[in-house]
């Protein structure tokens, strides 16, 4: 049996996020959404989660980190010593994410209490996160 695991990133974002909640429930799927913090935040989007967190028995809503690099490149978010990891742990201390769940913004990396997989850019990040017992998703 194969099992598909669905997982949006970057949300919530209008109307993106909204069709795919409706195209998920007309099709009685489960999915997770990897949210930015600062996304997540604001008021405009309130509905949005409130809506993917009244179908907590099929959504879960992750840590996609407080600022998703927005102010800097990748390189640099992930060079400058701890800042992408204190980023993904100040928006798990904000939003209060029911799991230590998260997707690193613009990388992949695997990251479990056994094993780790990631590029030497996000190594250092991946190392500091496991140490708080944070699980790392990547994507395909």
């Amino acid at each position: 049996m194969l099992t598909l695991y669905l997982t949006f990133d970057d949300g919530p974002q209008l109307p993106g996020t909204i069709n795919c909640i409706n195209i998920l429930n007309e099709l009685n799927l489960p999915a997770t959404f990897f949210v930015i913090g600062n996304h997540l935040l604001l008021k405009k989007n309130k509905d949005v989660v409130e809506n993917i967190l009244s179908y907590a028995d099929r959504f879960l809503i992750a840590n996609h980190s407080l600022t998703h690099a927005q102010e800097m490149t990748y390189t640099n978010y992930y060079a400058i010593n701890e800042y992408a990891a204190k980023d993904i742990i100040s928006c798990q201390s904000k939003v209060a994410f029911p799991t230590k769940i998260v997707r690193l913004p613009g990388n992949s990396a695997w990251v479990n209490h056994k094993e780790m997989f990631s590029r030497n850019q996000v190594k250092d990040t991946c190392i500091y996160l496991k140490e708080k017992g944070i699980q790392l998703l990547g994507g395909i």
